[in-house]
């Protein structure tokens, strides 16, 4: 089970199942579905812009207590997997209200980098507001609209095409309470093209690009 952040450890979402295992009561020898003796790469990495996580795991196949091949013992396989980052749901939250135990290395002995006050600036600060680009994007014909208020608040969220002109209303004016807020935009009346959705609060304002491919 992995869970994601997409935006830098604020909020997360639910855990998904990345090995597609898992089993119900007890099944006969040699149908077990259980990882043991798991394995996950310390960093991510990244080739041709997209970030991998790395696994390996043995698949317990008859809830053996030795690893193969060893003789008498079944014959489980290792699997290695290599996870694309993007591949993991982002979506549904963990209810921010729940609480989250976060550990943090900095000074530990076998951290490789420590981290530095340039790393810290890079993780995102709420304001009273943060609007997220929409997920997925381009989309066709939904989207998730996620935006994050620090207090309780008035919001207006809009939809606008490159000329200017409102295209959906998904908040009028409408109260809200702190937390992370999520919208489900429906595009399907609408054609393709570049559009923009606009968060405004308190009278301060905020947008972002989404492109709808039909």
């Amino acid at each position: 089970m992995a869970a994601v952040s997409r935006d830098g450890g604020r909020t997360w979402s639910v855990s998904a199942n990345l090995t597609e295992t898992g089993h119900a009561g007890n099944p006969p020898p040699g149908q077990s579905q259980s990882e043991r003796d798991i394995t996950v790469a310390e960093r991510v990495t990244y080739e041709n812009g997209r970030g991998y996580l790395h696994l390996e795991y043995e698949l317990d196949l008859n809830a053996c207590d030795c690893i193969p091949p060893t003789e008498g013992c079944t014959n489980n396989p290792i699997i290695y997997q290599r996870v694309p980052v993007d591949s993991i749901p982002a979506l549904p939250l963990v209810d921010w209200t729940f609480p989250i135990l976060h550990a943090d290395s900095t000074g530990m002995p076998g951290r490789v980098h420590p981290l530095t006050a340039e790393d810290h600036h890079q993780i995102p600060t709420p304001g009273l507001f943060t609007l997220y680009q929409n997920d997925p994007n381009p989309f066709n014909p939904t989207t998730t609209i996620r935006f994050d208020l620090s207090r309780s608040a008035a919001v207006t969220l809009k939809v606008f095409n490159l000329l200017g002109e409102e295209v959906a209303t998904l908040h009028d004016h409408a109260p809200l309470n702190a937390g992370v807020h999520t919208v489900t935009f429906d595009g399907s009346q609408l054609a393709s093209g570049v559009y923009v959705v606009q968060l405004t609060v308190n009278d301060m304002r905020t947008e972002q690009k989404m492109v709808l491919i039909r």
